[in-house]
């Protein structure tokens, strides 16, 4: 196949004039232009001068007194505390702050207390690399210490991080999961719940990690859209009973993961 061009002295002129430049891949990306600067200069007194034109602390100090107002409450769904914050922290905090924000312009007084999440198998494993430690050989009360510790840690840079956003929330009185009070209030409610007969017991498939011998969230499983199984079986003993009994067996599958 050839390719025949109006002008090939032209094309081939050309040609040889942009190959000889050097030119940057972002130059040949068709993006919109704007003269907005992409980084701001003296941008940590920038912000300092907002914090100080804006307190966030005296604007919610302020509008708990408000105490005709009807009151407004938003439960924090906490992060983890297991490292610095991403994107995602970004968003949902954000988002929280916009609610709460106008709900203060229509006329509410605000309830929005963060909190962290400071208990799980992220923290854990965190806290072990961290020390350098062997999740193998492992001391359930120097894990438990090594963990609190660590997310003590990452929820103070966390918060410090989340109230340098401006976030309007009451961080004067923050929950944490391993703290005592909290841990009570949660088995208090556990028992409620049971005396009321909202708790029940079911079979449920449980994902375990063979690495770190424990049960895995929903959250922390990765799943490979490649992977093609290529066994599967039924355990003898099953089929023999209930071709004895007439009776119809439970299905049993055994795959290799």
């Amino acid at each position: 196949m050839r390719i025949l061009f109006g002008n090939q002295k032209f094309f081939n002129r050309n040609l040889r004039y942009v190959s000889s430049k050097s030119i940057s891949y972002k130059d040949t990306l068709n993006m919109p232009k704007s003269k907005f600067a992409s980084t701001m200069k003296n941008r940590i007194k920038c912000e300092n001068d907002i914090r100080q034109k804006f307190p966030v602390n005296q604007l919610w100090e302020w509008q708990t007194k408000q105490m005709r107002r009807p009151l407004f409450v938003l439960h924090d769904g906490p992060p983890f505390a297991n490292g610095p914050l991403h994107i995602g922290h970004f968003l949902n905090k954000i988002q929280k702050d916009i609610i709460v924000r106008y709900k203060l312009l229509n006329g509410h007084r605000l309830d929005f207390r963060p909190g962290w999440d400071c208990h799980g198998l992220p923290i854990e494993l965190k806290a072990l690399q961290e020390n350098k430690r062997n999740s193998n050989d492992k001391d359930p009360i120097i894990v438990r210490k090594l963990a609190r510790q660590f997310a003590t840690e990452a929820l103070e840079k966390q918060k410090q991080d989340f109230q340098s956003w401006g976030i309007l929330a009451d961080w004067n009185n923050c929950y944490r999961t391993f703290d005592k009070e909290f841990i009570v209030d949660q088995l208090r409610l556990f028992w409620r719940l049971y005396q009321k007969d909202f708790l029940y017991r079911q079979y449920k498939p449980v994902n375990w990690s063979p690495s770190v011998q424990s049960a895995l969230a929903e959250s922390e499983l990765e799943y490979n859209d490649k992977h093609k199984r290529s066994s599967t079986g039924l355990p003898p003993d099953e089929v023999q009973k209930a071709e004895n009994s007439g009776k119809k067996a439970e299905a049993y599958i055994v795959a290799d993961l």
